[in-house]
């Protein structure tokens, strides 16, 4: 149902338009980040002090490996030398020397230790600055290859999109409104037939499964207190033929509601853009279509029109024949602002009508006539053709909403 489609197009409109506000949302941010001076300075000025910071570590980390080298070959060598002087009596009884060489040992193996402790604590902060470093360097490369003209354009286009979109959504919102209001009552009746025509199959299901005819009949009671009547499958018969009638009627004025909302839609846009009215005189001229009226309700139609538009009138020759006044006072009927001209003889009015009007996508044509003469012309290939009604003491141009009496 359009019902239906049109509240998806609504939704997925909304959700394009969602996404889409984020993105350009993001690529402002990132615009304001990577053309903001104090950042990019600010990492620049990072990365000089952990060049700096990453040297003198280098330098003081090569002072405690020899430190570390130091200890270790004294270690090795004292311990060597213990070895060298140990026998089982010294074990026993170590002399004073064998005792202080143990002592240097000990001092040795915690020079070491020391030193190889904080040789491990510098590495780490060397790693973690070098790695902190290689992050600044990151980001400063993003900063020079930030392409701010490619995510303007980006911006420009993305905006054009979200502009488009916007411009689809009050058409489907007013369609939708339209819809829930006129055919409320359809809607509802539809649904509430779905729904007894799922609850008749629910009970046309368990008839099926019913193990006896004890079962069904029980069923089938329930059946009629529920619907007033006993049997699933007419019910579901009944609701179904409902459901398709109903269905039928509700596209034929959905369809009715949009065609209508569209020609609302091309009249406004054709009000909006209309300038000047090209007026086919003679045709103005006859009432109900028929009955040559004069210029009464000609002359009452362009001082309705003139406040909002330019006017052209143009007559036929026959028009001096049919009303017994000459041109100059056919002129003169007419308010002095309009533009008039009578078509020579032996020249079609109608041609001059539709080249006159063809001159500007702004002009527009007031007529009864089809001009299917005329169909290349662009004024008529475009639709530009405003018709009326003429009546008694009344008119009516319907697309541009003027109306009023003339005697």
């Amino acid at each position: 149902m359009l019902l239906e489609e049109t509240k998806k197009k609504i939704d997925s409109i909304t959700k394009k338009i969602r996404t889409i506000d984020n993105e350009v949302d993001r690529l402002n941010k990132q615009i304001s980040y990577f053309t903001n001076k104090e950042i990019i300075s600010k990492l620049y000025l990072d990365e000089q002090n952990c060049v700096n910071d990453i040297s003198s570590l280098s330098d003081y980390l090569s002072s405690i490996e020899k430190k570390a080298s130091y200890y270790e070959k004294k270690y090795l060598s004292t311990k060597n030398e213990i070895k060298d002087k140990s026998t089982f009596f010294s074990k026993l009884f170590p002399s004073n020397e064998l005792k202080q060489l143990r002592e240097d040992l000990k001092s040795h193996r915690n020079g070491l230790d020391n030193f190889r402790k904080r040789q491990k604590e510098y590495k780490e902060k060397h790693n973690n600055i070098t790695s902190r470093l290689n992050d600044i360097r990151k980001k400063i490369k993003e900063f020079n290859e930030f392409n701010s003209i490619e995510v303007a354009y980006d911006l420009y286009y993305k905006d054009k999109e979200i502009y488009k979109l916007r411009q689809e959504l009050p058409d489907l919102e007013v369609l939708l409104k339209n819809l829930q209001e006129a055919l409320s009552n359809e809607y509802a009746t539809l649904k509430n037939l779905n729904e007894e025509y799922s609850r008749a199959k629910a009970f046309q299901d368990e008839l099926d499964e019913a193990a006896n005819g004890y079962y069904r009949k029980l069923i089938h009671e329930k059946v009629k207190d529920v619907f007033g009547n006993g049997n699933p499958s007419l019910i579901m018969k009944d609701r179904s033929k409902s459901i398709e009638l109903i269905t039928a009627k509700i596209a034929r004025s959905e369809e009715k509601i949009k065609a209508r909302l569209e020609k609302q839609k091309v009249r406004i846009e054709q009000q909006r853009i209309c300038k000047k009215i090209i007026i086919d005189g003679n045709n103005l001229c006859y009432k109900n279509g028929t009955v040559f009226n004069g210029l009464n309700a000609l002359q009452a139609i362009c001082s309705a029109l003139l406040p909002s538009y330019q006017l052209h009138v143009i007559f036929d020759s026959s028009i001096t024949r049919l009303t017994g006044q000459s041109t100059k006072a056919i002129r003169n009927m007419l308010p002095s602002q309009i533009e008039v001209s009578i078509a020579v003889r032996n020249v079609e009015a109608d041609e001059l009508i539709v080249s006159v009007a063809s001159q500007d996508s702004s002009f527009f044509i007031l007529s009864n006539d089809k001009f299917v003469d005329y169909y290349n012309f662009d004024a008529i290939k475009n639709h530009r053709i405003f018709t009326y009604n003429i009546f008694e003491e009344s008119f009516i141009i319907s697309a541009l909403n003027i109306n009023g009496r003339y005697s």
